[in-house]
């Protein structure tokens, strides 16, 4: 049994389950400057603006780089868009001496399993990158294979100047959360429009998702809490961090990518919530640990599954922290009855109880009683208990 203290407290809050705007994709725009003469950068400045306006993006701009500095951009970009000159087996890289490298098939291939992860969108806007489509063997496949969401490539040869004009078309939707597919129709239409000829650009291959649409790298996902404790649900899709910063431990605490088998979890952890994020696609389910599968404590496992139904990442349990607790059903409804009194006290005339969970507190464990109180006030009322 617990002792019951005659300190009660109320926290009066509101309730607030808010979506929080992320931050912007890492996007790097690239264009060589190569010895033909054939502008292949001036659509970069126009197309910066459109990620910055339409997506708070930060932009990163280059044209003057190596095969290996592409190598990097690829990695640690969420977008990246590169007019250069292509093949099937490569893509050219110029740095500011005019020295031409190529990224190759082979150099991809090289790569770790997972070198692209996290990287949402790669255009590959020069010649025959895709060449043979989406069963080809080309360097355009070979990126998707390292864990790219979507890659754009040219099957055939495409002209210069309306290659330029279709990045730009393409960029200009596709940075304000227009889909790929929908973002290369625009495109095509507005280049045909220009020139009556789509001159090669219509040869292009998209492998992965053609719905998908421009997303955040990093931010806040959900915030809930009260003036006393709170919590974040962070992401961060480059460095497979997905989970809860707590305030009250300086935000420091995160969960790390990890699998978690949910079918051998401790029996006594249920299934408390469900909810879907649509800015990432990921689904979050809450499990509570149960005292004897009937009383709810506040240790909890949040799981978080991407859109392929993948367990990207998971939020330790306190395990161990209620297990060695012995209340009763008796007891709960000793500090429902408690709680709702100190309301009666207060004056509220609407009492309507929605959930009860055990906490731990610094000497201790409360019950904590949530209400809706008079229909706009949400009350959570602590009772607070100390082991004998």
């Amino acid at each position: 049994m617990l002792k019951r203290t005659v300190l009660i407290f109320i926290i009066i809050l509101a309730i607030f389950t808010t979506t929080i705007n992320a931050s912007g994709s890492n996007v790097y725009l690239c264009g060589i400057h190569h010895s033909d003469g054939a502008d292949r950068t001036s659509w970069i400045s126009t197309s910066k603006n459109y990620y910055i306006n339409g997506n708070s993006a930060s932009v990163t701009t280059k044209e003057y780089f190596s095969a290996t500095n592409l190598a990097s951009y690829l990695h640690s970009a969420d977008v990246l868009v590169i007019q250069s000159h292509g093949a099937q087996n490569n893509i050219m890289a110029v740095n500011n001496y005019g020295l031409e490298t190529l990224l190759t098939k082979t150099d991809v291939n090289g790569w770790t399993a997972n070198y692209l992860n996290g990287t949402h969108l790669i255009f590959l806007a020069a010649c025959e990158c895709a060449k043979g489509g989406t069963n080809g063997n080309n360097i355009a496949k070979a990126m998707y294979n390292k864990g790219a969401n979507t890659v754009i490539g040219y099957s055939q040869s495409v002209n210069t100047n309306v290659n330029k004009k279709f990045i730009g078309e393409f960029n200009s939707s596709y940075a304000y959360g227009v889909s790929v597919s929908t973002s290369l129709l625009v495109a095509l239409q507005r280049v045909n429009n220009t020139y009556g000829s789509p001159y090669g650009t219509d040869s292009y291959t998209v492998f992965g998702s053609t719905s998908a649409t421009i997303q955040s790298s990093s931010g806040v996902m959900y915030s809930y809490g009260n003036n006393i404790t709170g919590r974040e649900l962070y992401y961060d899709k480059k460095n497979n961090v997905v989970g809860y910063f707590d305030y009250d431990l300086a935000r420091g605490e995160r969960s790390r990518g990890a699998s978690i088998d949910i079918n051998n979890m401790v029996e006594n952890y249920q299934l408390t919530n469900r909810y879907s994020d649509d800015n990432t696609g990921f689904i979050i389910s809450r499990y509570n640990y149960y005292i004897d599968g009937e009383i709810k404590t506040s240790d909890r496992v949040c799981v978080i599954k991407n859109i392929n139904g993948d367990v990207v990442s998971y939020v330790q349990p306190e395990k161990g922290l209620f297990e060695n607790l012995r209340i009763h059903r008796e007891d709960i409804n000793e500090a429902i009855r408690e709680a709702t009194k100190q309301l009666i006290d207060e004056g509220c005339s609407k009492i309507e109880l929605l959930d009860t969970m055990i906490v731990k507190i610094d000497d201790g464990f409360a019950v904590e009683c949530s209400f809706n109180v008079d229909c706009d006030e949400y009350k959570t009322v602590e009772v607070i208990d100390v082991l004998l």
